[in-house]
């Protein structure tokens, strides 16, 4: 320990034995750590433990519906749904139910015109289920979801109500890596009517002069 006197040592770094508590590290999540006695006398070293430490995972900014994150036409995002809660709404589609449902929620505004695909993929961790809801996050309305046996899962909305739906994802089982994609679909631009040939035919009526 030299002229510090005693001192803990994580191998990295020394820290002075004092009264009280004495604070080490800072260590990254997962990280084991072997901290030791370095005394004045090297006779009364010793060794106080491993210790391996673990920070919960943060929750994601959108783990509630009311932080629910905007979609944009064309986007495609790529996230986690780890350290996400389950915010307890149904989680059954297709028959099936999540037993974990730890989800995470978006939101897109509707024009009135438009028709929308919302996809989830996620192979080959992420066994997704996707839901999209219209109303607000108190009062939310099942539009449509997809459980399908197969990596990829889509909602296709065509030309719903203007309006703003959420969009609520999960793993069936547990957590794990998705891309969400939100495609917009402009309604087909309006062509005006040609007609080809015409003929016209007047009558008249002798009788009161009127024709057509």
């Amino acid at each position: 320990a030299g002229s510090e006197g005693s001192v803990f040592s994580d191998g990295t770094a020394t820290y002075p034995v004092v009264d009280g508590f004495v604070t080490v590290g800072p260590y990254d999540s997962g990280e084991i750590v072997l901290i030791e006695l370095v005394a004045v006398d090297e006779d009364c070293n010793s060794e106080i433990g491993e210790f391996t430490f673990t920070c919960p995972v943060p929750l994601p900014v959108n783990d509630e519906c009311i932080d629910a994150l905007a979609l944009a036409c064309g986007e495609s995002i790529e996230g986690t749904t780890e350290g996400a809660t389950a915010s307890g709404l149904d989680s059954q589609c297709g028959g099936y139910a999540s037993y974990t449902a730890q989800d995470l929620f978006y939101t897109f505004v509707a024009n009135g015109t438009s028709s929308y695909i919302v996809s989830l993929d996620g192979a080959p961790d992420f066994d997704g289920v996707l839901f999209v809801y219209s109303g607000s996050c108190d009062e939310l309305t099942n539009v449509d979801c997809s459980d399908a046996s197969s990596s990829l899962e889509q909602v296709i909305l065509d030309t719903p109500s203007a309006g703003t739906y959420t969009v609520r994802i999960l793993d069936y089982s547990g957590t794990g890596s998705f891309f969400l994609d939100l495609e917009c679909i402009d309604p087909p631009e309006c062509t005006p009517a040609v007609v080809a040939s015409s003929t016209t035919e007047e009558t008249c009526n002798p009788e009161d002069g009127t024709g057509t």
